[in-house]
């Protein structure tokens, strides 16, 4: 289970971002200017890390961090993304190795991510572009809990630097490639729709049931109710399910949106995904009918 629901923050970058001007990218070469974090969402940590990742480097742009990481640890290597743009995927992205430089069918198994699979441990993972950062992203899974992906990479959490924990993504991913050599069809499917995965999140009706505008956590098989959802419920693929919140509202942690009593959040345009507004050193207060505020 996650240990915390504080997001993991970017201050460094975002000081760079500020004063240098720098563009936001995961990519292997310089297009420019030096590439920078691709994510401002709030992310969840884990306590549990599964895979072994002493030979996962640091300092690296994201892609270039996965293709030292796969050669050192099972000796195979991954393509080189390149100049060139395809569609949204920018020269030099992370998205290419989904879109147009893929990984040898001999050798990586191709899992889109249909909501029929989940991936498990060492599966590189592949992320589209978003707003900001036409590069995508891409990193090693961890592990899964519940519905979540948690995940090892370089420049997600920090400039250049890997994560000290595993981690979420706050964008939905392509897919994800599973080594062969590990063994055949280890992705394990996700429970029937009549069950639920303990430990995670879901609204009323997606494999718990109860009120579609509220939100459940599995625990033994059955739900038990986290919150009522004032704005609706969400339901998502590949990660937990979630609150709906009004977008660029403002909310403590804990009211409407998921997060630390203490931190200040506002809401996304998507409506449920959350950004830091700041953490409140005299705690949080939740106004009815306006925004949340810091004390």
């Amino acid at each position: 289970m996650p240990v915390s629901t504080r997001p993991l923050r970017i201050a460094a970058s975002l000081a760079l971002l500020a004063v240098a001007g720098l563009g936001t990218a995961c990519a292997v070469e310089p297009a420019g200017d030096d590439e920078n974090t691709s994510s401002l969402d709030s992310e969840l940590t884990s306590s549990k890390t599964v895979g072994d990742w002493s030979k996962f480097p640091n300092g690296e742009e994201c892609l270039a961090a996965v293709q030292g990481f796969y050669p050192a640890r099972f000796g195979v290597t991954l393509p080189v993304a390149g100049p060139g743009s395809y569609g949204s995927c920018a020269s030099h992205g992370a998205c290419h190795l989904w879109l147009d430089k893929i990984p040898s069918p001999a050798e990586w198994e191709r899992i889109p991510n249909d909501g029929e699979h989940l991936p498990t441990t060492y599966d590189l993972i592949v992320y589209p572009p978003s707003a900001g950062d036409p590069w995508g992203h891409i990193a090693s899974v961890d592990h899964v809990e519940g519905k979540t992906i948690y995940v090892m990479d370089d420049n997600y959490v920090g400039h250049h630097l890997k994560a000290s924990h595993p981690h979420t993504v706050a964008t939905t991913a392509y897919g994800w490639y599973h080594l062969k050599k590990l063994g055949a069809e280890p992705h394990p499917s996700p429970a029937p729709t009549s069950e639920c995965v303990d430990g995670g999140l879901y609204c009323g009706g997606d494999k718990v049931e109860g009120n579609a505008s509220t939100l459940y956590r599995c625990e033994d098989g059955e739900g038990t109710k986290v919150r009522a959802c004032a704005h609706g419920c969400a339901v998502r693929s590949g990660k937990d399910d979630a609150c709906r919140c009004v977008p660029d509202s403002d909310y403590c942690g804990g009211d409407v949106v998921s997060g630390d009593a203490d931190t200040l959040y506002r809401c996304g345009s998507d409506g449920v995904s959350t950004t830091v507004v700041k953490h409140c050193a005299h705690g949080c207060a939740v106004h009815s009918g306006t925004d949340d505020a810091c004390k």
